[in-house]
């Protein structure tokens, strides 16, 4: 499956109906992703407590663009 951004709430749809007893096959074929990627999630939401993954921290400070360098 092609890489795309996933939004936080259907993530956490799809763990909270894994939660309720549904077959992980039946929530990616309804969702069109991987059974991987949940278990991403979920590993991600425990030891993060969010799906998503914290941001790098290898990344540089953000870019501040002024008037005056306009």
């Amino acid at each position: 499956m092609p890489n795309r951004c996933i939004s936080t709430d259907l993530k956490e749809c799809a763990l909270r109906l894994w939660d309720l007893g549904w077959e992980l096959e039946e929530i990616s074929f309804a969702f069109g992703v991987s059974t991987r990627s949940c278990y991403h999630w979920q590993q991600s939401l425990e030891a993060h407590g969010s799906v998503n993954r914290p941001p790098s921290s290898l990344r540089g400070r953000a870019r501040t663009i002024t008037r005056a360098l306009l």
